[in-house]
């Protein structure tokens, strides 16, 4: 594996991880436990739909 490589699937691990954490945050008494990827996910099937 060269270090082109392992940097590359450094970012991967690394987004991935980023998509998996779960942010805190309540509004009105609904508290968020879901992972951001399912916020990024909804923000794009909202995007696609108005596009």
């Amino acid at each position: 594996m060269t270090d082109t490589e392992k940097k590359e699937g450094s970012k991967v691990a690394c987004a991935l991880e980023w998509l998996k954490t779960v942010d805190h945050w309540a509004i009105a008494g609904y508290e968020n436990k879901l992972p951001r990827m399912y916020l990024v996910v909804a923000g794009l099937l909202v995007l696609f739909l108005i596009v």
